[in-house]
């Protein structure tokens, strides 16, 4: 496998990664303390990146919510056909 592809496929991995940490971290600060205090800065803070990071993931607050919702949505429906 050519290196340019390796490194494509080793970026995408990490970008990956970071959204799910974004949303693992957003997730937790509303378990937490609500989602009221879920924001950008605070999760940017949270996993000590800049608020540019979290934007090139994300398009605002709303779009992290809704992932978030989406995806309790989707275990509840799996819990509910088993």
């Amino acid at each position: 496998m050519p290196i340019s592809t390796l490194l494509r496929t080793r970026r995408q991995k990490e970008k990956e990664a970071l959204k799910k940490k974004i949303l693992t971290v957003a997730k937790r600060i509303a378990i937490k303390e609500g989602w009221n205090s879920v924001t950008i800065r605070r999760i940017a803070a949270e996993i000590s990146y800049s608020l540019p990071v979290i934007y090139s993931h994300f398009k605002d607050k709303a779009e992290i919510i809704y992932l978030i919702a989406n995806e309790g949505y989707d275990k509840l429906m799996t819990e509910l056909s088993a």
